[in-house]
């Protein structure tokens, strides 16, 4: 994957591309796709920024379901983060 194909899977993940529609349109498998986001540490400051952003909506007081429509996880995904977030503010 070339640097001006990292950069455009990078923003078409950003708005909500999947792996699949990604790799569809630059002929890469799905795995490739997520190898080469994952290996340059896009995947987890995007995961970061998702996380900082469900925490800000928990200390909000918005409920899961709303914090899930908000990131688009489902809503099972973000009520076990949202559980591992109060579990660790809890024994802090």
């Amino acid at each position: 994957m070339t640097p001006e194909q990292l950069e455009e899977a990078q923003s078409l993940v950003v708005n909500g591309a999947t792996y699949n529609e990604i790799a569809e349109r630059m002929a890469l498998s799905p795995d490739a796709v997520q190898s080469h986001l994952s290996a340059d540490g896009f995947l987890r400051e995007l995961r970061r920024w998702r996380n900082d952003e469900i925490f800000a909506m928990l200390q909000e007081g918005k409920t899961v379901r709303e914090i899930s429509v908000v990131v688009g996880l489902t809503l099972g995904g973000t009520r076990n983060i949202t559980s591992k977030m109060r579990k660790y503010a809890k024994q802090k």
